[in-house]
């Protein structure tokens, strides 16, 4: 994940965020990490705030976006 995210978050913040991002819903996170969707809120809020983005769309969009900078850095950097 970029740079942005694992500087910012917290290893299970980063686990949430990137089965947000695969379009994965609450009870679908809170099984896969073996926690309860109450526990999944509070990391999802805990992620937009850090992240500073309004809703899950930006956050997708801004996680998508740091992902693509990155690539595009290691590919022209070849």
């Amino acid at each position: 994940m970029a740079n942005l995210v694992t500087n910012v978050l917290t290893r299970r913040q980063r686990e949430v965020c990137d089965l947000i991002c695969q379009g994965k819903s609450n009870k679908e996170i809170a099984r896969a990490l073996e926690i309860s969707p109450r526990t999944v809120e509070d990391h999802r809020l805990g992620i937009t705030r850090k992240l500073a983005v309004p809703n899950v769309a930006a956050l997708v969009h801004k996680i998508l976006s740091a992902r693509i900078a990155e690539l595009e850095a290691m590919h022209g950097a070849n």
